[in-house]
């Protein structure tokens, strides 16, 4: 009899789920940016279309971001010279900005597509830099700080930073940063509900602040300890809310396994109803809205180094998929930062019929594409350690599964 294979913590590896047919997944809207090791490449939902876009042995791609029309894609570089690349696809001549000290860490489209944000680390300080680029041309630096989010005001060339964890700042192109408001508690990222109010957190309660007339009102009691995710429609809010005494959410930034508080509970908010709807009790690692706003996929522990991705909808759990291990660069990079990643990344398709991810499952690794409304398992569709999927063409999302 042969042993059974387990993980690193001696759990048993999960049998790799039949794959739905590469028909269904072909059949999927939109393309996928893969990076894979020094590579990013893009193809078709079932892998097919494969294209090298940039790296080498000694070119370094990292940080795919789509434009908001999915009709371009914008990269870190570092070939000796760290850059920003954007560049139509299929490929087209790149426009190329140079001039940083250090490689650019994340990239976030304005909702224009006209101009890109980004932050890297300061080359001779443990601050970070946050700045715009319009692609082929040099950076303007927009302000510094430790730690420092960021959310681009809808329709206008206006960000709203989260600067050092105390305070939340309107940063207008070419002008310096103004503070507008006090923060509290351990939240990351602010989130805009429409093109004049924006979501922050102070003594405990969810604050929305019109940056016109500088009225804030307090909206939600949601704890100094928090994370939240807006809807792309804007209207629901989902959020972690932490009981007194805990002191960490999700991932933790290295390979290490989650450390998640025991107490700690994910909700959904309706701007429209003012509905409060408990999503689970359990630790959620992570999550994100599909793109027409009707679903919210959650990460949870599924034993050992495993995890698993869960489909809810008002309605309730609508389907688990199947549990896997996150590659590395995913469990580091990304799913730590999920709440800031949401506004400029997407692991659903265009038409929320599937999810992609990146890891492990029983002795294969890659990239995964699984559709939410079937029991039939992911399918495999290239080598690659983190995709992200192009946004709908016309910003709103497809007909969902529902």
């Amino acid at each position: 009899m042969e042993d059974e294979a387990t993980d690193s913590t001696g759990l048993p590896i999960p049998e790799q789920p039949i794959s739905p047919s590469r028909e269904a997944v072909a059949a999927l809207s939109g393309r996928l940016a893969v990076v894979d090791g020094h590579e990013l490449r893009v193809m078709g939902p079932d892998g097919s279309d494969d294209e090298l876009i940039a790296g080498s042995e000694t070119e370094v791609a990292s940080q795919p971001s789509w434009s908001p029309d999915g009709s371009r894609l914008a990269w870190a570089q570092t070939d000796g010279i760290d850059s920003i690349v954007a560049a139509a696809v299929p490929p087209a001549e790149p426009e190329v900005s140079s001039g940083f000290s250090s490689t650019p860490f994340y990239l976030a489209w304005d909702s224009t597509g006209a101009s890109l944000a980004y932050l890297r680390p300061e080359a001779d300080g443990p601050r970070f830099e946050m700045g715009t680029v319009v692609p082929g041309e040099p950076p303007a630096v927009g302000q510094v700080g430790a730690p420092l989010f960021l959310s681009w005001r809808p329709d206008v060339d206006e960000l709203a930073l989260h600067t050092d964890g105390d305070r939340l700042e309107l940063l207008e192109l070419s002008s310096p940063a103004i503070s507008i408001a006090p923060t509290t508690g351990q939240f990351t990222t602010p989130a805009w509900i429409n093109e004049n109010e924006v979501l922050s957190v102070e003594d405990g309660k969810l604050i929305v602040l019109d940056v016109e007339t500088n009225a804030a009102r307090e909206f939600l009691e949601i704890g100094d300890i928090t994370r939240f995710v807006l809807s792309p429609d804007r209207t629901r809010l989902a959020y972690l809310t932490v009981l007194e005494g805990t002191q960490t959410i999700g991932f933790l930034p290295s390979p290490a396994q989650p450390v998640v508080p025991a107490e700690v509970r994910l909700r959904v908010f309706d701007f429209e109803t003012g509905r409060d709807t408990l999503v689970t009790q359990e630790p959620a690692l992570a999550f994100e809205w599909s793109p027409n706003s009707g679903l919210l996929s959650w990460l949870g522990e599924a034993g050992g180094d495993h995890v698993q991705w869960h489909i809810w909808s008002q309605a309730g759990e609508f389907n688990v998929l199947s549990p896997y291990v996150p590659s590395l660069l995913d469990r580091n990079a990304y799913l730590p930062f999920f709440d800031q990643y949401a506004q400029s990344q997407n692991r659903w398709d265009p038409d929320a019929q599937a999810v992609v991810y990146a890891g492990t499952i029983g002795a294969e690794s890659g990239v995964w594409v699984e559709l939410v409304d079937s029991d039939a398992g992911p399918h495999r569709i290239s080598e690659g350690d983190y995709a992200t999927w192009s946004p709908p063409s016309g910003g709103g999302g497809g007909a969902s599964v529902l």
